[in-house]
């Protein structure tokens, strides 16, 4: 799948996610990882959680651990990207939803919305 993609010869973030993005025809918010669902995840998952993907208003949330080291970023981003490409995780339906899994589970854990701008420009 990845040479289907097209992905440019030097990587980054940036346009890893946006030719995915395009690819799909959905954005996929990129955030870093808050705190409180990271020790929220801790309580359900005996292994360190690095990366996590969510249903999120027309798209994906993608949440990456701020521990994450540059050799680790690219490898647990591409895990969370083969799950979406996967179907693994439903893209959201409603840019305007306010019912998303995201959403309540941010409003749970009193938790603003992530700021970062979708990756589809």
């Amino acid at each position: 799948m990845a040479d289907e993609l097209d992905l440019p010869a030097a990587y980054t973030q940036d346009t890893w996610l946006e030719t995915v993005s395009r690819r799909l025809g959905r954005p996929i918010y990129c955030s870093q990882m808050p705190v409180k669902l990271l020790r929220l995840l801790a309580l359900v998952h005996s292994e360190c959680i690095t990366g996590f993907t969510l249903t999120y208003r027309d798209g994906w949330l993608i949440l990456l651990s701020a521990d994450l080291s540059e050799a680790q970023r690219p490898v647990v981003l591409g895990h969370e990207l083969a799950r979406i490409c996967s179907g693994d995780v439903p893209a959201g339906t409603d840019p305007h939803t306010n019912t998303d899994v995201a959403q309540a589970l941010f409003a749970l854990l009193g938790l603003a919305e992530p700021r970062d701008a979708p990756s589809e420009r």
